[in-house]
């Protein structure tokens, strides 16, 4: 027992070994200046101090024992209460620790909410920038309809300006244009002949020639009846509307004969004054009621000649029309469309005027005798107009 006693002084001499880093005062040899020390080093040295402390104390009591040769009990005594002293500075030791670990903790842990705020403030602060730039994407959108709808309008006021400029240039061209056909067009119906002709330098009718054209073809030729019916009156009313302006061509072709001869009935009907001349009245009555042919003949040919002489332009429109059905009654055996025939359907028309609606004894005298010439003339065409 005496030599372990004497044994623990050199362990304790150890720990004041100035070689185990450690001098008489405590202090370590060649230390640094604590100020010149890192704070985590401070840290560890604050930490040691208590240690260094105790062993100080066990290596003290222990060299007494050892010098004064006090009782093992003595020296169990100090270890035990080194061993207290030790534990105690331990358990301070681990309090200081969990209080600096208690300090990081919070440390981090007020850092980690300081950086929750600041990405909760970033994020209120992206939404706050991407709102601003939808909205701005908006405007910057709008504008640009805008501008779109800006370059469309005036688009459209250039393509005015230049229809305005080209029917400015245009203008009188059309309106001279428009004077032009105003005075060669219609009306036709119920206007004078002769009238009619001046003002379109026509020595035929526009009426007369184009119904007649368009009835002079050999499938219209051999109709049963033709010249009998007067076709549908919406019918004749349409195809007048385009004669009544000279712009039948196109279109006559597309309605029936029936149509086309009551149209062109309707027109002799309608004319101011008889295509025999009001005034030969009575002498083509007299030619009629000559027995004998020959004489008939004669005088008939002496009312075509005055009509020739006195009204050129009636003669001329007479002639156009007798040839034209003298063609028609060629085709007797089968349109069964004789001169008689054809006086019953076109006569009344030749010699009536164009009066006031209503029937009395003198229309009813001007369409007989408007047959008799018709059929007469009809008979004799070749003598009366030439070959």
């Amino acid at each position: 027992m005496a030599g372990n006693i004497f044994k623990l002084p050199g362990i304790f001499q150890n720990v004041m070994n100035p070689g185990s880093g450690f001098g008489p005062d405590g202090a370590q040899a060649g230390a640094l200046d604590e100020a010149a020390l890192p704070e985590s080093c401070q840290s560890v040295e604050d930490l040691a101090e208590p240690l260094r402390a105790t062993f100080e104390r066990l290596a003290k009591r222990a060299e007494k024992c050892v010098v004064r040769k006090h009782p093992e009990e003595a020296l169990v005594e100090a270890l035990r209460s080194s061993a207290d002293a030790l534990r105690q500075s331990q358990q301070q030791q681990r309090g200081g620790e969990y209080e600096i670990l208690e300090r990081v903790l919070h440390g981090l842990s007020e850092s980690e909410q300081a950086l929750v705020d600041k990405r909760n403030s970033q994020s209120d602060s992206v939404a706050e920038w991407m709102e601003a730039a939808r909205k701005a994407e908006q405007n910057l959108s709008g504008l640009q309809l805008c501008n779109q709808l800006l370059d469309l309008m005036r688009s459209r006021l250039d393509y005015h300006r230049q229809c305005v400029q080209l029917l400015e240039e245009q203008l009188p061209a059309l309106e001279d244009a428009v004077a032009s056909a105003a005075s060669l067009a219609g009306p036709c119906y119920g206007v004078p002949l002769e009238e009619h002709l001046t003002k379109t330098g026509r020595q035929v009718a526009y009426v007369i020639d184009v119904c007649t054209a368009a009835l002079n073809r050999d499938d219209v030729l051999v109709e049963e009846g033709l010249f009998r019916l007067n076709g549908p009156s919406g019918s004749v009313q349409k195809l007048e509307s385009f004669l009544n302006v000279m712009r039948a061509e196109a279109v006559i072709n597309d309605f029936d004969s029936a149509t086309v001869c009551g149209t062109l009935k309707k027109y002799l009907k309608q004319l101011p004054e008889p295509l025999v001349s009001q005034d030969l009245l009575n002498d083509w009555a007299e030619a009629c009621d000559t027995a004998e042919p020959d004489n008939r003949r004669f005088r008939l040919h002496a009312c075509c000649q005055r009509l020739q002489q006195e009204r050129p332009s009636l003669y001329a429109n007479l002639r156009h029309l007798v040839k034209f059905l003298a063609r028609v009654a060629q085709h007797q055996d089968r349109n069964k469309m004789s001169p008689k025939n054809l006086a019953i359907c076109i006569g009344p028309n030749i010699a009536g005027g164009g009066g006031p609606v209503g029937v009395n004894v003198e229309d009813l005298q001007s369409a007989n005798l408007g047959t008799l010439i018709v059929e007469n003339l009809l008979l004799v065409h070749d003598f009366c107009f030439g070959a």
